[in-house]
Formats: C-alpha cells, structure tokens, sequence
C-alpha cells in the first residue's frame, strides 16, 4: 500500500511489487519444472536452478538447467524423447503457471 503524495514514489512501490510478483512466479515455475522433469539418474532434475531476481527491463537468464540433453527431453528439437514426459516439461508448466490470476503484492 503506497502512503505519499510523491509520484516518484508511488512508481517505485508499484515496480517493486510487479518485480516481487514476477520473482514468485520464476520461483513456481522453477519448482514445478523440478517436479516434471523425468527422473532417471536425477541429474537433470538437480541441474533446475533460479539465477538472480528479476528487476523490471533486465534481459538476462533467470531460470536455468546446465544438464546439456535438457533440450532433448522437453523437445527443444522436435518431439520430447522422454518416455516420463511425453508432452515435455517447460511448455506444460507454463501453461499450468500462467493460467492463474494472481494479485500483485
């Protein structure tokens, strides 16, 4: 709840709370990817990592996974080659993701 009459400050208060709710949906998004990913050896699982907070205009990395066949089983290429998640990983979590409303906090 912003309580000035500045509108520098009003601004601030309302880019820190888009930033803290895109900051929470990364972190949903990161979690529900551990939990989709195929679990063989359980290495690509582990490799899921959240890289920074977001601040509005940035254009870097914030989600991450260093396993290097990760584009194979979410089917970067082509079909998901993963027998666990045949319907791949990244796009059904965003679509389980963003469907939701949310309010800014």
């Amino acid at each position: 709840m912003v309580r000035s009459d500045n509108p520098k400050t009003i601004f601030k208060d309302i880019e820190r709370a888009f930033e803290r709710t895109i900051n929470d949906v990364f972190a949903e998004i990161n979690t529900i990817a551990k939990t989709k990913t195929p679990v063989r050896t359980g290495f690509a699982q582990r490799q899921w990592r959240t890289v920074g907070q977001y601040k509005l205009g940035d254009t870097k990395t914030v989600i991450d996974n260093k396993a290097t066949y990760i584009g194979l089983l979410d089917g970067e290429l082509g079909t998901p080659t993963s027998k666990q998640a045949p319907k791949g990983i990244v796009v059904p979590t965003l679509k389980k993701v963003l469907n939701r409303r949310r309010t800014i906090r």
